[in-house]
């Protein structure tokens, strides 16, 4: 798998699984709204802003991948875990780590 778009009309979709695919765009994903879980990890995304509209959004690994800005989150406010790489992960204090949103 390469391409999300397919799924983009799956608006009551809760999970997603793409991990180890060459997916790299997540921009067919703004709209799925009901999104709970997302594991983009292993792929070669590195925008996390399709996700900032995913306000049921409560897991996410986006470990090895080469995301490097965390502020397309920062309005996640059902966030609950986010993680970044093979040994981290953070349990979100919006009070730290969106600091500056």
């Amino acid at each position: 798998m390469h391409d999300l778009q397919p799924l983009a009309s799956l608006t009551v979709l809760r999970q997603l699984v793409c991990t180890g695919t060459k997916v790299h765009d997540l921009q067919p994903l703004a709209g799925l709204t009901a999104l709970r879980q997302l594991d983009c990890s292993v792929t070669a995304v590195r925008d996390l802003q399709p996700l900032a509209n995913l306000t049921a959004l409560q897991q996410l690994d986006c470990s090895h991948t080469q995301v490097c800005d965390l502020q397309p989150l920062a309005a996640l406010t059902a966030l609950q875990q986010l993680k970044l790489n093979f040994r981290l992960e953070i349990s979100l204090d919006r009070t730290s780590v969106f600091k500056n949103a």
